[in-house]
């Protein structure tokens, strides 16, 4: 049953967001490997267990979000976004105050089980709060505002694991803002409903415009410092944007011939 198996972490992000092999290939690409990086950029000696559960708190709160967001908040929009079938609805409805203090249960053993490997908690306990209290205000708010909530849930779903890891809290969330946080923030607010004109305008080939602000994001690791972990992972999504960009582009130009 749906309602057992949305108790699993990572499986609701999967079901709902993530439907098809590119899309699951992208995810491990864009999120899950970025993490890791910074991990090991930070702490060559990776304690894998330490991770997958840094992992299994992380998931089990942030998909408390999407849950409410696909079954409570689209009770109250006019055009909503309909990630399930009727019948899954119905059950996830009916059941949703269990599955999410399930879910706070699995994300509080979790956070026990690293603790009694010998980490300090404190702070990742502190972000899956700050993510779930976000999370509650990014299904509430409309209009400009869900722009500063989207951004800052990116930036904390990037950053809740390695802060396990790294001292330097600052750093790790100030990566994650310029590589993801702020791009995130200009990719959502280029959609019609924000009406922000001059954002639609730049992002009016959105493949296009990712291969250009990391590009940007590179060339300004030149002149700062090669070697960061910033001018890294810069280097790493240029890369990786590049890639699908071309491959955007071979496709619709093949498309175009067989068409013509």
């Amino acid at each position: 049953m749906i309602e057992w198996k949305v108790l699993i972490p990572f499986y609701y992000t999967v079901y709902t967001r993530l439907k098809d092999t590119m899309n699951r290939i992208s995810y491990i690409t864009t999120f899950f490997i970025p993490v890791l990086f910074v991990i090991y950029y930070f702490d060559r000696n990776i304690d894998f267990a330490a991770v997958l559960s840094g992992f299994v708190a992380l998931f089990s709160v942030y998909e408390i979000g999407y849950l409410k967001n696909d079954i409570v908040t689209t009770k109250f929009e006019k055009n909503p976004t309909l990630r399930l079938d009727k019948e899954s609805y119905s059950i996830l409805d009916e059941n949703l105050k269990r599955i999410v203090l399930s879910k706070y249960i699995i994300a509080l053993v979790s956070l026990v089980a690293i603790w009694l490997m010998g980490y300090q908690v404190l702070i990742l306990g502190a972000f899956l709060l700050l993510i779930d209290v976000t999370y509650r205000i990014h299904n509430r708010v409309r209009g400009r505002t869900a722009l500063i909530t989207f951004m800052v849930l990116s930036v904390l779903r990037y950053s809740a694991v390695p802060v396990l890891f790294v001292s330097d809290l600052f750093s790790v969330l100030m990566i994650f803002t310029v590589t993801i946080g702020i791009l995130r923030f200009i990719e959502k607010g280029s959609r019609k409903k924000f009406h922000l004109k001059w954002l639609q305008h730049l992002c009016k080939e959105i493949n296009q415009f990712r291969v250009l602000y990391y590009l940007s994001l590179v060339i300004v690791a030149f002149v700062i410092d090669l070697n960061s972990v910033y001018s890294i992972l810069a280097m790493y999504y240029l890369i990786y944007r590049t890639i699908i960009y071309l491959m955007i582009r071979i496709k619709a130009n093949k498309n175009q011939i067989g068409y013509t």
